[in-house]
């Protein structure tokens, strides 16, 4: 499926509010509601706009060998303005971690959110890295 921009999705769903078009293309409103997903998008741009930051938090545990375990575990902030602040932490067991921060950019994608990398602030000494901007992922 193609990934429309804002500026031209925008345009699309003109078509579909203009009142004195409903009537007659009913059916085209609903194929495009569908396609694009927009009780989807719908849903989640109106979370984040009544709270201003929407939170999400998720956590999962795998074993990889006898009584041997990643957990893994990523905390993001989702704000109205587009940007979002992202924190994961990988640890094996007690023995060793990986951590890192993100900040950058997210939008609705069809069903899911893609969030994309930006340049974050310099990290200070003993505190969690940074990811590199350019990364993507839905």
């Amino acid at each position: 499926m193609v990934d429309l921009g804002d500026v031209p999705l925008a345009q699309v769903l003109g078509f579909t509010t203009e009142a004195r078009a409903r009537p007659c293309c009913r059916s085209w409103s609903d194929h495009l509601r569908e396609s694009l997903c927009l009780d989807h998008r719908v849903r989640v741009k109106r979370a984040v706009h009544e709270l201003g930051v929407l939170p999400y938090h998720h956590s999962a545990v795998r074993e990889l060998g006898h009584e041997f375990e990643e957990c893994i575990t990523y905390q993001f902030e989702f704000h109205d303005d587009g940007r979002y602040g992202m924190q994961w932490t990988r640890t094996f067991d007690g023995w060793t971690s990986q951590n890192e921060q993100q900040v950058g950019t997210w939008r609705i994608v069809r069903d899911q959110v893609r969030c994309e990398t930006t340049e974050g602030p310099p990290a200070e000494r003993d505190c969690v890295r940074f990811a590199e901007p350019g990364l993507a992922f839905e």
